[in-house]
């Protein structure tokens, strides 16, 4: 009778706390990384990994393979940290040919690859928080090492990493901007809500302005802490654009404990619209250039976190600008990790495309879905959702035309 009142006091601590219910998520990730594959065309060698991705980010470096894990973790765990414990199965061999990346569309001469070993790194990892409150994490491991030198190879197809998380009770329950497009120099106000439904404990907030594809820090907001934080709290501020360039950005709220352990975190976008002569500049269309991390809208270059790349005979761009170029706005773009679905909505048009899945689904104003069936599949690159253009383009009424000699992609409203 005694441990069945005590397991009874455990259980309902432990739902009072609001901690997510259900098994422990993993803290450790296995991962067997296929065996690459070459295909020749002429004297050079084209290395891929089955289910893998194309090393693109930099350029004079040799285009190798990549692979990417994700895991998904349940609302109220936050990943810390990953740390790569063990890496084996090493396979070397020499004599490969592989391509030069090439991201100018114009280079002046023939590009020459970059001496020494390739990549530098073994590993990277991101979150992606998904819109139900649960997050994605993302490894991208690099199991292919290139010296064009040598052409020499090692390849590991075992790796061991360990996930650092923590639980948490935090949550942003509210992040909004007055307004999704400003003009340089004005102030922009916002507005936070934050809930704990576990014990009290001391939280603090900091908001920082990011720029779209860098991801970094271009301005920040003073730090607010909130002691003893029991329940619902609120607050409002103000940031000025004064001094920030033209382009697209946002506004990324972090919730930490006392540990400077992430509790929650949440993002909302927004513009800073040029001006000239007093009159807002036409967008005009979108120009998107293969291998490049920047993009044209008008007289404004932005940047872009993926470069486009071309597969299967199609050009490939991030979900968000694919969005953006078409007219969607930021907060209209769902991603949804369980179903592994993207959702685009504007006006009363939505669509819904799955990855791997050739089908896209389109939704329209009097709620009827049709099915269109696409040539290529949506596909995960780089940690980022990859949507074929022209298919999501056209059903937007907009049109993609392709500039073969300078490798552009134009985005321009009306078929």
């Amino acid at each position: 009778m005694k441990k069945g009142w005590l397991l009874g006091l455990v259980l309902l601590l432990f739902l009072i706390s609001g901690a997510p219910a259900g098994a422990a998520p993993p803290a450790a990730v296995e991962v067997s990384v296929p065996d690459y594959e070459v295909t020749t065309v002429g004297d050079t060698d084209y290395v891929t990994i089955p289910g893998g991705e194309a090393l693109l980010a930099e350029e004079g470096r040799p285009r190798v393979p990549y692979y990417v894990k994700t895991v998904d973790y349940p609302k109220g765990y936050r990943v810390q940290d990953v740390v790569l414990k063990e890496w084996s199965g090493a396979v070397t061999t020499t004599g490969l040919r592989l391509p030069v990346v090439v991201l100018s569309p114009n280079p002046p001469s023939p590009v020459k690859m970059k001496e020494g070993w390739y990549p530098e790194k073994d590993y990277t990892w991101q979150v992606l928080e998904n819109p139900d409150g649960s997050t994605t994490l993302v490894i991208a491991l690099y199991p292919f090492y290139y010296d064009p030198g040598t052409t020499g190879v090692v390849f590991y197809k075992n790796y061991k990493l360990s996930v650092n998380y923590t639980l948490s009770t935090v949550d942003i329950t509210g992040l909004a901007l007055d307004k999704s497009v400003c003009r340089p120099g004005e102030k922009i106000a916002v507005d936070l809500r934050l809930k704990n439904a576990g014990g009290a404990q001391d939280v603090t907030v900091s908001l920082a302005i990011k720029e779209y594809g860098a991801d970094e820090a271009v301005a920040g907001l003073p730090l607010r802490v909130f002691k003893g934080l029991a329940g619902e709290a609120s607050f409002s501020a103000e940031w000025s654009s004064q001094g920030t360039a033209p382009g697209y950005y946002y506004l990324e709220a972090a919730l930490t404990d006392g540990a400077g352990n992430v509790l929650d975190r949440e993002r909302a976008g927004f513009a800073i619209q040029a001006v000239e002569g007093g009159k807002e500049l036409a967008e005009g269309a979108a120009e998107f250039y293969i291998g490049q991390k920047q993009y044209r809208v008008g007289g404004t270059v932005y940047a872009i976190d993926v470069a486009p790349y071309i597969k299967g005979g199609r050009t490939f761009l991030p979900v968000r600008y694919v969005g953006y170029a078409c007219g969607v706005k930021e907060a209209d773009i769902a991603w949804d990790a369980k179903t592994k679905t993207v959702q685009l909505r504007k006006g009363n048009v939505a669509l819904t495309l799955r990855l791997g899945s050739r089908l896209l689904e389109v939704t329209d104003p009097l709620g009827n879905t049709r099915r269109v069936q696409m040539d290529v599949a949506p596909e995960i690159a780089a940690g980022r959702t990859m949507l074929p253009v022209r298919w999501v383009a056209e059903q937007l009424g907009y049109r993609a035309a392709w500039e073969a000699q300078t490798q552009t992609v134009r985005i321009e409203a009306g078929l």
